[in-house]
């Protein structure tokens, strides 16, 4: 229980990234697309579309592939994000996010479902260490991206997150947690 409770937390943390960066990027993003907020709110509506998505997709995904694979199927979307550091056209941001945003509701309830299922006598207190993680990453990621904006990098936040997903997707691939 404790190494799948720490993957879940590396794993909120990611969430709390992704569901947080374009925010904490959107003037940067809208300066060099050239576009306006009313633009911005679309991105934040296209990732929370695709989170809605990816949460309400997670039981038959789960069904169909086990509760491994869709962990990773959802990791491997939040590392998209990575594409970003290629300067896509804007009307490619669209899709990018809403799979991001995909992976992020699919991760985290997916993980949320497992660990409240393997942490029976004590779910309350590893949904809470969850929760606590997600929002140290949702915490995280702003600061990085300003300290990423005054150094005239902030295009870097995106692969840091995308990079990351993909390692802790390798990670689920091959480290044991019992039967999942």
């Amino acid at each position: 229980m404790n190494r799948l409770l720490l993957m879940g937390c590396i794993c909120y943390v990611l969430t709390g990234f992704t569901l947080v960066i374009v925010g904490s990027a959107l003037p940067e993003l809208l300066a060099f697309y050239g576009k306006g907020y009313d633009d911005g709110g679309l991105l934040v509506f296209v990732q929370f579309v695709g989170l809605l998505c990816g949460v309400l997709s997670m039981p038959s995904l789960i069904r169909l592939a086990g509760r491994r694979r869709t962990i990773v199927a959802g990791l491997l979307c939040l590392s998209v994000e990575t594409l970003f550091l290629l300067a896509p056209p804007w009307e490619a941001t669209l899709p990018i996010l809403f799979v991001a945003g995909f992976g992020a509701g699919l991760v985290e309830s997916s993980i949320g479902a497992l660990v409240l299922l393997a942490a029976a006598d004590r779910p309350a207190s590893a949904m809470s260490k969850l929760e606590v993680t997600f929002g140290l990453g949702a915490l995280a990621m702003p600061f990085l991206v300003s300290l990423l904006i005054a150094k005239q990098a902030w295009i870097y936040a995106f692969p840091v997150l995308g990079l990351s997903s993909l390692l802790v997707s390798v990670a689920w691939m091959v480290l044991s947690f019992g039967p999942l």
